[in-house]
């Protein structure tokens, strides 16, 4: 593991299938509205292979990442929407969970995981999930790669009416 100067943490773990990824994770980073806006030239963002930055970002990219708070300025969304731009990051598909933070007045969306564009094109079968904060004010945001979990089986779902067939039970028995 290494950790540099400005706050980034290189991780290279082995997956199940041995092929190695490198995790960058910003450990903390400030500016007006407490998110730093990094320059893809420097050396603060790796420039080869595939990588994620997760975590709490503290600040929201648009009106829908806050319910119920102060009106939401685009002056608070501009660092991190310029963050994305110029290091050609993109947010994660989640599930689940909609707000990742809440004082339980004010639901927020402020924990994320973000990816460049050969994480992507490498690892297509990813999802965030997001899970019950239980004992925090944050949600847990969990990275599920293809093989780490096993798909829930589809539930065999029908109309009642179907049931009054005269094939319905030998159907249903042969299948």
């Amino acid at each position: 593991m290494n950790v540099d100067d400005e706050g980034w943490k290189t991780v290279k773990n082995k997956s199940v299938s041995k092929d190695t990824r490198n995790v960058e994770k910003n450990i903390g980073v400030s500016t007006s509205n407490g998110f730093n806006t990094l320059d893809p030239s420097s050396s603060q963002v790796p420039a080869q292979g595939p990588w994620i930055a997760m975590g709490d970002y503290n600040v929201i990219q648009s009106v829908e990442d806050r319910y119920n708070g102060n009106p939401v300025m685009e002056a608070e969304t501009r660092d991190f929407s310029d963050f994305l731009e110029n290091t050609g990051m993109t947010e994660l598909k989640t599930v689940c969970i909609e707000f990742t933070w809440t004082n339980n007045r004010v639901y927020s969306r402020i924990d994320r995981a973000l990816v460049n564009a050969r994480w992507m094109m490498n690892m297509t079968q990813l999802e965030v999930v997001l899970q019950d904060p239980l004992f925090s004010d944050h949600t847990p945001v969990c990275v599920y790669f293809e093989h780490d979990h096993q798909p829930m089986p589809k539930l065999f779902k029908f109309f009642n009416n179907q049931a009054e067939h005269k094939e319905f039970q030998r159907l249903v028995k042969d299948t």
